[in-house]
């Protein structure tokens, strides 16, 4: 497993390696733990060998409900921040991932149309297959760049639904915000350099 952090939910920078945090765990919006402490670079802390940890149990013999597997099993659900969802004009919630399937199996709907008369049981059965090529917000976009289809996905309204990841924090930062502020944040982006570079000073 290679290095990875996360965007501090609270600054919007980036958690490198030793940098003091705040990581809490949560599984459709309920939070199942959190760790505080120095970033080990692997998604939890120095100062917690549960958080994170590769053991199922705790050594009272309790499942470890914020294992590297559980904390996995959270950041792969169809409700998981990661995910990238987003509320299409017509109130269809889709992710990222099958956005992208949804626009590619339009694309090959417009393709097939502009060669072939009658393509109505094609469409048909696509469409069946994949009903989100259907909708309006996504043939519009099949005739766009891909980087505007990107820039217009991006702008489109998140779900108010309850999530499942890791919202981590800056411990600096966290301690700035009020236990209700904190539920009402999402989980965080991970981050882009994976955490990597020198650990400022005010976060140590």
């Amino acid at each position: 497993m290679g290095l990875y952090s996360y965007m501090c939910r609270c600054c919007n920078q980036s958690i490198r390696g030793n940098e003091k945090c705040v990581l809490i765990h949560r599984r459709h919006g309920e939070e199942l733990g959190r760790a505080i402490g120095s970033y080990n670079g692997y998604g939890g802390v120095l100062e917690n060998n549960a958080f994170c940890s590769r053991k199922a149990l705790l050594p009272d013999g309790q499942l470890n409900s914020n294992s590297h597997n559980e904390i996995s099993e959270s950041e792969d659900r169809e409700d998981a921040y990661s995910n990238d969802l987003r509320v299409l004009s017509d109130g269809t919630v889709l992710s990222m991932m099958d956005f992208s399937v949804a626009l590619n199996t339009a694309r090959f709907i417009l393709r097939c149309q502009e060669s072939l008369d009658d393509m109505s049981a094609l469409v048909t059965k696509v469409l069946t297959d994949e009903p989100a090529a259907g909708t309006a917000f996504v043939k519009e976009m099949s005739v766009l760049p891909s980087h505007d289809v990107k820039k217009r996905w991006k702008s489109l309204p998140v779900p108010e639904i309850p999530f499942s990841g890791i919202v981590a924090f800056h411990e600096k930062c966290f301690r700035k915000l009020s236990e209700e502020e904190v539920a009402k944040m999402p989980p965080s982006e991970r981050d882009p350099e994976q955490g990597c570079g020198k650990p400022r000073k005010k976060h140590l």
